[in-house]
């Protein structure tokens, strides 16, 4: 499996910003650094959202959201 970080920028235009990725731990390293970078608009009351993405063996795609504990978490070790 492969993982894969998805930024919506202004809530409307999806692009993979990282990965692939081997691991969950690689994907979520990933992602608390794209947060703490501040190169996308990602606090609380901003424009994009961040996803993961997964892509099985066989090229099945899984595509879901980071929760909003883990979004603080990731914004409070800044």
């Amino acid at each position: 499996m492969k993982h894969y970080l998805i930024n919506v920028a202004g809530l409307i235009d999806p692009q993979v910003i990282e990965g692939p990725f081997d691991t969950d731990e690689e994907l979520l390293e990933a992602a608390k650094r794209v947060v703490a970078s501040k190169e996308y608009d990602l606090d609380e009351e901003g424009e994009d959202a961040l996803f993961w993405l997964d892509i099985d063996d066989d090229g099945k795609p899984e595509i879901g959201s980071f929760s909003g504990g883990f979004m603080d978490d990731a914004r409070e070790s800044i």
